[in-house]
């Protein structure tokens, strides 16, 4: 079922999972810095 519809759509997975990645990383950052008190995101 699920591999019918990733077939479909495989050339704009690459994509969509790198962004992903992306996001997760700057989130975790996010969650790191608040948990260490700090306010400002970590870039």
């Amino acid at each position: 079922m699920h591999n019918s519809l990733l077939r479909g759509t495989s050339s704009s997975l690459p994509d969509l999972r790198q962004e992903t990645e992306e996001l997760d990383l700057i989130l975790q950052q996010l969650n790191v810095c608040e948990k260490r008190g700090f306010k400002v995101p970590c870039m």
